[in-house]
């Protein structure tokens, strides 16, 4: 019984779909660095409005330090009046018409005095407020800088996951052997893509002349190789270029995206038509800045390189198809191997 339900959990693994696994790893990894992203943007909109409430703050204490003194000066001025013979002198009438002028002054006096006061009251509770609002947005900031620590610290282990789940299927004769053999059904797919067109192309006239998609030396070259220890063609269909996630990627040469999205195993993918039935493929970005059905012109970037799809390492992988069959790259860029 126990040998008959240890098969069963043998069939259920190899029935799952290494690419598939990787999809939805990859996919989880995504969400992550939006939320990443989106915390950021938060967190720099937070900084904005602590600067303005900082600068609104400091504002109202100028304004009301400036009130305060004209305050000060008033009571100071009032307190003399008040201690001396000119308050008798202002008393001091002999007529009604006399009487009424000044009952006047003093009420413009003092209805001055009040509303100076009221006014230098109203900001200082204005500042109040805004000295709340501040604490407020301080610890909020605080807030979204610990949940983009923890993003980032989730980020890093879904990541790592990942690598470490690429290397064992690469170790893993029998894995490795599936996810091969996944690749070539996915490859497949691709070339259900490649509508070849017999439009002439000047991009054959391109060949030696071509700048690399990345700033960066080749990884791994084309190669097609013959075991005789193990009978089988060890094959690298491309160009490697082993550079950090977000290094910028130039389309090679002029032409319309045909394909602008995620492929399993190959991860997000763009692929441009150049006309003639030649293609180009850039495979593992991070992040896809064009969409398909666009138009691209010669060294115009067109994504960013990552490690999404069955990769254990950040990568751009490049390859140039014609009429849907990858060909050998190793003598169409401007550089000796």
């Amino acid at each position: 019984m126990k040998l008959f339900l240890f098969f069963l959990i043998a069939i259920n693994i190899q029935a799952v779909s290494i690419l598939d696994k990787v999809k939805n790893l990859d996919y989880k990894i995504s969400n992550i660095s939006k939320s990443i992203d989106k915390s950021k943007k938060d967190i720099i909109e937070l900084e904005k409005k602590l600067e303005n409430s900082k600068l609104r703050i400091r504002n109202l204490k100028n304004s009301n330090k400036k009130l305060e003194i004209i305050i000060k000066k008033r009571v100071k001025y009032l307190f003399k009046i008040l201690n001396g013979n000119n308050f008798l002198q202002l008393i001091d009438s002999k007529d009604a018409l006399s009487v009424e002028r000044k009952e006047k002054f003093f009420k413009i006096v003092i209805n001055n005095d009040i509303n100076l006061i009221r006014n230098y009251l109203i900001k200082l509770k204005e500042i109040n407020k805004i000295i709340d609002l501040y604490e407020n947005q301080i610890k909020e900031l605080k807030e979204r800088q610990l949940k983009l620590e923890i993003q980032k610290k989730d980020f890093i282990k879904e990541r790592n996951e990942k690598r470490r789940y690429i290397i064992k299927v690469k170790k893993s004769r029998t894995l490795n052997k599936k996810l091969k053999n996944e690749k070539k059904v996915v490859s497949n797919k691709i070339n259900k893509k490649l509508v070849t067109r017999n439009s002439y192309s000047g991009f054959l006239r391109m060949k030696g002349k071509l700048d690399f998609p990345v700033n960066s030396k080749v990884y791994k070259w084309y190669y097609v190789r013959y075991i005789k220890s193990k009978k089988y063609y060890d094959m690298h269909k491309g160009l490697t270029f082993k550079v950090p996630i977000g290094t910028r990627v130039h389309n090679v040469y002029k032409g319309n995206i045909v394909f602008a999205n995620y492929i399993k195993g190959y991860g997000k993918t763009v692929i441009v038509s150049h006309g003639g039935g030649f293609y180009s493929i850039y495979m593992h970005l991070s992040k896809i800045l064009k969409k398909s059905g666009e138009k691209v012109e010669d060294r115009e970037v067109i994504a960013l390189s990552g490690d999404t799809g069955s990769t254990e390492y950040p990568k751009l992988y490049f390859e140039i198809r014609k009429k849907k069959n990858p060909i050998n790259l190793n003598k169409w860029f401007n550089v000796k191997k």
